[in-house]
């Protein structure tokens, strides 16, 4: 190997670390523009994306809360300190306000988290998004009646033995709020119309048990 090869074999080397290490250091330090680093042999060099998301999760309060109870259509229950699902005919409604969706980032993951407070367990609760081609529901005046219908897949978890956080993964439910619209979330019993088996929930009215929904970006 000669001596003109073996300087370009080093400034290629040189090169190629200085590009590895400018690719780590955007890593380490999120920036918004891309980086491409060339070396002296034609058709080397090494890039970087144009956009890392750097969001931390998001983790939202209700906004808005209230159930819908079959047995009295036209009654309201967004006052209550409490939230019902039952197997008779008892929904719950809850609803968040979605941030906007950071730059250089896609949702990862969407978590509903709501504290039951006297859990029946052996039971499925499913949720759903409500149709946002309805009305938007509000707490204080939503009913049986008047209530949106409930679409996309249902997305169901077993009730709790005991008091505690009951958790539902609604990542693709959340997605179709933000590209659809968002007209909150409905849970209810599995299987709604057999027997008389209630659940209570915590409701946004409680200091400490507000319902919550986390988001991940990736």
């Amino acid at each position: 190997m000669n001596r003109l090869t073996l300087l370009r074999a080093a400034r290629t080397v040189a090169a190629l670390g200085v590009a590895a290490a400018v690719t780590v250091a955007l890593a380490q330090q999120p920036a918004r523009s891309a980086f491409t680093g060339t070396t002296g042999t034609a058709g080397s060099s090494v890039g970087s994306a144009p956009q890392f998301c750097s969001a931390p999760q998001s983790t939202l309060i209700s906004t808005g809360d209230s159930w819908t109870d079959s047995a009295a259509p036209a009654a309201t229950h967004g006052s209550d300190t409490f939230l019902k699902v039952s197997s008779a005919g008892a929904r719950t409604w809850i609803r968040f306000t979605l941030p906007s969706i950071p730059a250089g980032c896609v949702l990862g993951s969407a978590v509903l988290s709501v504290r039951a407070r006297t859990p029946a367990a052996t039971r499925n609760i499913d949720v759903y998004r409500g149709d946002p081609a309805a009305p938007q529901w509000a707490s204080g005046t939503i009913t049986w009646t008047g209530q949106p219908s409930g679409v996309g897949t249902a997305v169901g978890s077993a009730s709790l033995a005991a008091p505690g956080w009951q958790n539902w993964t609604v990542t693709a439910h959340v997605a179709q709020q933000y590209a659809a619209g968002n007209n909150g979330f409905l849970l209810k019993d599995r299987a709604e119309g057999s027997g008389s088996v209630e659940q209570i929930y915590e409701d946004l009215q409680n200091a400490t048990y507000k319902p919550t929904l986390v988001l991940t970006w990736n």
